[in-house]
């Protein structure tokens, strides 16, 4: 006899990596919103001009938007 709940934990794990990785996303976006300390961090800022108002709302939109997703 074949296990019919196989699918379902396979589905489980895809659905918890998932949000584990939407989570992550999300702190990672909302914390380089709110520091600009890393060097790393500095330089892709600079290249998407983050000096502008609505890059930086953006971001920080886009990182609750994950961190929500993550949570749901």
């Amino acid at each position: 006899m074949q296990r019919q709940n196989s699918g379902l934990t396979s589905l489980f794990f895809l659905q918890l990596a998932i949000s584990i990785f939407f989570l992550i996303l999300g702190i990672q976006g909302i914390i380089s919103n709110m520091s600009q300390n890393s060097g790393f961090a500095r330089e892709v800022a600079r290249f998407f001009n983050a000096e502008n108002p609505a890059v930086q709302k953006t971001e920080l939109i886009m990182g609750i938007i994950s961190l929500m997703a993550g949570f749901l």
